[in-house]
C-alpha cells in the first residue's frame, strides 16, 4: 500500500532528476551493461517512473517490447509521451501484479519505499519470466529520504 502521494513527488520533487540526474545516469549505463549478454525480448520496468530507462533499452535493444509500471499517473503520463511504442500502466506491485510474463524484469530503487516488500518481491517473481534485477540504496537511511517516501 503506498502512504506517499507520489504525483505530488514527481511534480514537486524529483521531476528531472530520474532523467538527468548524476546518479540515475550511471545507474542506467550499470544496468545496460548487466543485460547486454542476456537474451529477452520483452522487458518490465517496475516503478519505471518517467520512462528514462525503458527509452534507453530500447535505443539498445530496438527490437524489445516495454511494459512500465508504477504508482504514479503523472509519471506513466510522461513515459507514454518518452517512449510512444511502449505499454506503461499504473500499478502498485504490492496490490497486485500484471498477468503477463516478462523475459526481464527490473525493479531499481523501488523496495526502499515499500513497507511490505515482501509481497511486492512475490509480485515480481510472479511477472519473471527468466530474469529478474533488483537493485537498492546502500547505507543507512538518510533523514530526507523519508520526505521522499523511503521507509528503509
Amino acid at each position: 500500500m503506498v502512504t506517499v502521494d507520489y504525483d505530488v513527488v514527481w511534480k514537486t520533487k524529483w521531476g528531472g532528476a530520474q532523467s538527468y540526474g548524476p546518479f540515475h545516469r550511471h545507474l542506467r549505463r550499470i544496468i545496460k551493461e548487466m543485460i547486454r549478454p542476456l537474451k529477452f525480448q520483452s522487458v518490465l520496468d517496475v516503478g519505471c517512473g518517467q520512462g528514462s530507462l525503458l527509452a534507453e533499452l530500447k535505443l539498445v535493444f530496438p527490437a524489445i517490447k516495454p511494459t512500465g509500471v508504477d504508482v504514479s499517473l503523472s509519471a506513466i503520463e510522461f513515459a507514454r509521451r518518452r517512449v510512444p511504442d511502449g505499454d506503461f500502466r499504473v500499478l502498485d506491485v504490492t496490490e497486485a501484479s500484471l498477468d503477463t510474463s516478462y523475459d526481464l524484469v527490473i525493479c531499481s530503487e523501488v523496495l526502499e519505499h515499500i513497507p511490505n516488500d515482501v509481497i511486492a518481491i512475490q509480485n515480481l517473481k510472479k511477472m519473471t519470466k527468466k530474469y529478474l534485477l533488483v537493485s537498492t540504496p546502500q547505507g543507512r537511511m538518510r533523514g530526507f529520504e523519508k520526505q521522499i517516501g523511503h521507509v528503509r
